[in-house]
């Protein structure tokens, strides 16, 4: 039975910081960390709420100060129920912890129950790892508990001394050691209610390792005593907020049990093994939150390493229902013993399952939502399930049919794909047909509705670039009025021309770029005549009656301002002429008149009811008019108004205008085709007039600048253009006109016409298009030799395209450099022939009969009338290196008009009108050829494939292909015309034949057939289509050269011919192409021509070029059937 006054008892917990992690007096002291703690909670938590007591203690400690037999020494820590000091018991000279109350015991009774029971209960409790209670008094003038005084540090202190995780089998003995000695408090129906790592203190036993003493038994309860129930009201916490049980977080107190203390003691063994607290949050009501809500990590998935034994231990502890915890710290002390010693532990892994049933026994509402998710997601997984087999067999329906609809897509598209090149080849086929017809206007249309739009696949080639630069170059379409255009007038400037229209607006365009450089607008009613006057102001008529002035009016080209009224006509006026000093104006009824502007007035000429046009004389001293129901030409003197003379017609004239430099008057006569041209003097007769035919009735006609050409617009929508040829040289008399030109634009029928060159006119249609027709211009360069007594034998062009090398009558070698357009300077002629200067190569001493060029330029090889190869090397120094190779010969006519270079420059064919066929390797020698073939035909023509491995050669009624490698050869033979060209096609699966009388056949070399593409015309007497040399753009398509200037278009699978048109003319055998080269980008083309000393060259650059040899760009569709071949047998060799 302990009495008040000794009572001597187990320990009193060690002193710590007055918080956990907060410094203390003491590091070491260890006695006073639980009433810190308790203060620090009580004061956050308002854990076991005090009723309102008086503070004042029973007496203050101090230092030095002696209760009984014990001096203290200093203070230790404290808490909200009482101050550890550390003391000097004097008796056994021994150091002990001296806990005092900080609450007047004789006034506050709940207090002095507690501190009275605490005293009790650490008395009764005797382990090795509980700090035994040495003595206490308690007693109305004194009260204070003496326990051992442990120096170590507490676990919260050794914990942050580690640098890393504890090792697991330290933090197992550490908590082991901390269950064993609750246990005993256990036994004795005691719970502690306060565990955490502050109220244990660590020391180190006998063999160093760390030795646990639990302390602070100021919270525990007597599961015995119904007065700890009573004093702890409902609703208090309990405890440290992160080591309290759910039953302790949520204030059940009728709950508490050893079970709490187990699940405290498992939160500290969390933080051992992991490092962390298991409810870690911002805030204290946070943690009690997830003390009662969260179910912390498995300890495995934080700390792979630790046994399953041990996370189920754990876990266990950690359970939310204190029935599935251990239910005191004996059975946790047994489990610890088994994870040490590794034997099975009554605890067992919680999976998944067990931790979403508790999960939802805690949680029933959510639990029950959850489950009824659940079933809906299983149901819907059952139903969507059920769906998607059957979407599947839908699906699999679905491909098949998409996959026929695939097919069918893509039937769609190779047909839209083989209608797109159908178009292309019919669009361009029409195009070249209207540019040959002279129908300028409608062969740009098509040649635009080829423009491809975006995404589309561009099908244009050089047969299309070509055809746009000669289109470009004849005909323009410079824009359009919104309504009818009228009349046209070129500014003195010679470098601007207007337009009018009925929509009100003068156009003023650019003469050498065709656009438009300015606008005026609010001239609606004034398009019916326009002049320029030589200041470079325009006549117009004045705006329409009765709101304006009905006259003629002088306004600014710039601004459009009025600048002067001139005379006043009744009615509309239809014609103004300015000439000289002088402005004629004639209106529709009763109204001619001419103002002078020296005189400032206007006279009136007499006329008769119906004025149809005027003219006016070249130095304005004479007028003349046409008049209906009037059968004549007047002629008027401007000065007095008085009549001259009069030319008789057989019917009114329509159309009046007179020449730019000679006193002529052109006319038309209404109902007739054709226009008539007379002096404006008066003569005797009408001997020196003509009347000159045309293909309609003209409605507009104007002269050329120096009255050289008259072109006029006719009912058709087309102009006609004449030139006038003077029999006897005489510039001044009328002479003879013939038609030289007919050409169409868009459509529309044409207004009015204006010269703006020597032979470029402009026009204004109905539909408002301002055009541009230049019939004698062409889209490339033209390079001629100037005449010498010498004639051309034979050309070859540099592979850059900038000279052209010639071999004369005389046999001297000349080069001639072609110069850029940028370069050319001012053309040579009218025709736009720019002259180029040749110089002296090399002179040969016999006559030559043919040249070749190497690939690379380096080399010229010709023949001679001896039978002789000429080497030329480095030709451009002017003296050149020469070797001579002598020919065989079999005959003394026999000589080598055919030489040609294989691609690369390696092999040289030499044949002509000789039994002997040669091919030289120039790699190897230039004296002795690497084949020699003999036979008794002559050879016509040679070409090599792009591999050189093999050569085609054509003589009399013989092809020969021969294999450069093997040395074997295949041989058909034919009756068939004499051939003029071969070539190899690109992928070399095919070689084309150009015959004499203009006729193309193909050889399959796979199938062996031979079919006829084009026909020939020699038969018509057509010398025009005899070939000359042919170039393949793809392997389906080609170019054709003739030797009468004829450039065709053909495509071999289609077998047909895309277009024609003529580079030059020649109606006899005098004219032959002997030189032609293709760049191998299809950008540069280059022609030479020669006939009878004539030497020109043709030259086409396209700067933006889409076409590759063997891009694919055509749609290769292949005809159904290949005609059987006519005419041949074969022989092999």
């Amino acid at each position: 039975m302990l009495n008040q006054r000794n009572l001597r008892s187990p320990a009193f917990p060690s002193a710590r910081p007055a918080a956990e992690g907060s410094p203390s007096p003491d590091n070491r002291s260890g006695t006073s960390a639980g009433e810190s703690d308790r203060s620090q909670g009580s004061d956050v938590l308002g854990l076991e709420q005090e009723p309102s007591v008086s503070k004042s203690p029973i007496f203050e400690p101090r230092e030095q100060t002696q209760v009984d037999h014990f001096v203290l020494t200093k203070e230790l820590g404290g808490g909200a129920y009482g101050r550890v000091w550390l003391a000097r018991d004097l008796q056994l000279q021994r150091n002990v912890a001296i806990k005092f109350p900080r609450f007047d015991l004789t006034t506050n009774q709940s207090s002095a129950r507690r501190f009275q029971r605490e005293a009790e209960i650490a008395a009764g409790l005797s382990h090795p790892n509980l700090i035994p209670i040495l003595e206490a008094v308690l007693t109305p003038e004194k009260a204070y508990i003496v326990s051992e005084y442990c120096p170590g540090p507490t676990l919260t202190q050794w914990m942050n001394e580690q640098d890393r995780l504890l090792r697991v089998d330290t933090a197992v003995s550490i908590v082991a050691q901390i269950a064993n000695g609750l246990r005993a408090a256990h036994e004795r129906n005691l719970m502690h209610r306060d565990i955490k790592p502050s109220n244990v203190i660590i020391s180190d036993d006998a063999m160093g390792r760390p030795f646990a003493n639990l302390t602070d038994f100021g919270m525990a309860r007597s599961m015995n005593d119904e007065r700890d129930v009573n004093e702890t009201l409902m609703g208090t916490l309990i405890g440290s907020a992160p080591y309290m049980s759910p039953e302790q977080a949520c204030g059940r107190v009728e709950m508490h049990g050893f079970h709490s203390d187990v699940f405290s003691l498992g939160v500290v063994l969390y933080e051992l093994l992991t490092g962390v607290s298991p409810f870690t949050a911002a805030t204290q009501m946070q943690v009690i939150q997830r003390v009662m809500d969260y179910d912390p990590p498995p300890i495995r998935k934080i700390r792979p390493t630790v046994s399953r034994d041990l996370s189920a231990v754990v876990q266990r502890c950690l359970e939310k229902s204190p029935a599935r915890r251990y239910q005191d710290a004996g059975k946790l002390y047994e489990d610890l013993i088994c994870v040490a010693q590794r034997r099975p532990t009554s605890a067992r892994p919680i999976g998944v399952i067990g931790r979403a049933t508790r999960w939802a026994a805690r949680n029933p509402l959510v639990a029950m939502f959850a489950w009824i998710a659940v079933f809906g997601v299983l149901f819907g997984i059952a139903s969507l399930s059920m769906f998607a087999l059957k979407q599947r067999q839908h699906a699999a329906k679905s491909l098949a049919h998409a996959n026929e609809l695939r097919l069918a897509l893509d039937h769609a598209e190779d047909s839209r794909e083989r209608l797109y090149a159908s178009r292309y080849d019919s669009d361009l086929t029409m195009a070249y047909l209207m540019f040959n017809r002279g129908q300028y206007g409608e062969a740009r249309r098509l040649l635009n509705r080829q423009l491809p739009s975006e995404g589309e696949r561009d099908l244009r080639s050089i047969e299309w670039d070509l055809l746009d630069s000669e289109v470009s170059a004849k005909y323009a379409l410079w824009g359009k009025h919104q309504k009818r255009a009228g009349r046209l007038v070129g500014l003195p400037d010679q470098q601007t021309v207007v337009s009018s229209g009925d929509d009100g607006k003068l156009i003023f365009w650019d003469i050498e770029t065709g656009t438009e450089r300015h606008r005026l607008d609010g001239f609606q009613g004034q398009s019916t005549a326009i002049a320029a006057l030589p200041n470079g102001k325009l006549a117009i008529p004045g705006p329409e009656w009765p709101l304006g002035f009905r006259g003629v009016i002088v306004i600014d080209p710039a601004t459009g301002q009025t600048e002067q009224a001139l005379q006043v006509h009744p009615t509309t006026i239809s014609s103004i002429r300015v000439a000289g000093d002088k402005l004629a104006s004639g209106c529709r009824y009763h109204g001619i008149k001419v103002w002078s502007f020296s005189k400032q007035k206007a006279i009136a000429i007499p006329g008769r009811l119906r004025n149809s046009s005027i003219g006016l004389s070249s130095d304005g001293s004479t007028l003349v008019s046409g008049e209906k129901e009037v059968n004549s030409l007047r002629f008027f003197d401007t000065e007095t108004g008085i009549l001259n003379h009069e030319f008789v017609l057989p019917a009114p004239a329509v159309l009046v205008q007179c020449g730019q430099q000679h006193d002529w008057a052109a006319y038309t006569v209404q109902g007739k085709q054709g226009f008539g041209i007379t002096p404006m003097q008066k003569s005797e007769s009408n001997g020196e007039s003509c009347w000159v035919s045309a293909n309609s009735i003209p409605l507009a006609l104007a002269f050329s600048q120096h009255d050289t050409a008259i072109a006029i617009a006719d009912s058709h929508s087309g102009i006609q253009w004449f030139n006038r040829h003077s029999a006897d040289g005489d510039g001044d008399s009328i002479g003879v006109w013939e038609s030289t030109a007919y050409v169409s634009g868009a459509g529309g029928r044409v207004t009015d016409v204006e010269f703006l060159s020597a032979d470029d006119v402009l026009t204004t249609a109905l539909d408002g298009a301002v055009e541009r027709f230049s019939p004698n211009r062409v889209g490339h360069e033209r390079f001629v030799r100037p005449a010498t007594r010498s004639e051309c034998v034979g050309s070859a062009i540099t592979s850059d395209f900038r000279s052209i090398l010639v071999v004369t009558d005389d046999n001297v070698v000349q080069v001639g450099d072609l110069p850029d357009q940028a370069e050319a300077g001012d053309p040579l002629d009218s025709q736009g022939n720019i002259a180029v200067a040749y110089r002296d190569v090399w002179k040969a001493k016999t006559p030559i009969r043919a040249i070749a060029l190497s690939p690379d330029d380096k080399t010229i090889v010709l023949s001679d009338s001896f039978g002789r190869l000429i080497w030329l090397r480095d030709w451009r120094s002017g003296e050149p290196t020469v070797h001579v190779t002598p020919l065989p010969k079999r005959g003394r006519r026999d000589f080598f008009a055919q030489l040609r270079f294989s691609p690369s420059g390696r092999y040289l064919a030499v044949g002509g009108d000789s039994d002997v066929m040669l091919v030289f390797d120039t790699s190897n020698s230039l004296d002795q050829p690497a084949f020699l073939r003999d036979h008794d035909k002559e050879t016509h023509c040679f070409a090599f494939s792009s591999s050189e491995r093999e050569l085609v050669y054509c003589g009399d009624g013989e092809l020969e292909l021969l294999d450069l490698e093997s040395g074997r050869s295949r041989i058909w033979q034919t009756t068939s015309e004499q051939a003029s060209c071969v070539e190899f096609a690109p992928d070399a699966k095919r070689i084309v034949v150009g015959w004499q009388d203009g006729s193309l056949s193909v050889f399959d070399l796979e199938t062996t057939q031979l079919e006829s593409v084009m026909q020939g015309g020699a038969s018509t007497g057509d010398y025009a289509m005899r070939p000359s040399a042919i170039r393949f753009l793809s392997n389906d398509r080609l170019l054709m050269m003739t030797h009468g200037g004829t450039l065709l278009f053909c495509d071999l699978d289609k077998r047909l011919q895309l277009g024609t048109f003529t580079v030059w003319k020649s109606v006899n055998y005098q004219s032959h192409c002997d030189a032609i080269r293709l760049s191998d980008d299809a950008t540069q083309l280059i022609v030479s021509c020669n006939a009878s000393g004539d030497s020109r060259v043709c030259r086409w650059q396209i700067s933006n070029h889409r076409h590759h040899k063997e891009s694919g760009n055509y749609a290769k569709h292949k005809t159904s059937s290949v005609a059987p071949p006519t005419q041949w047998s074969m022989e092999a060799r």
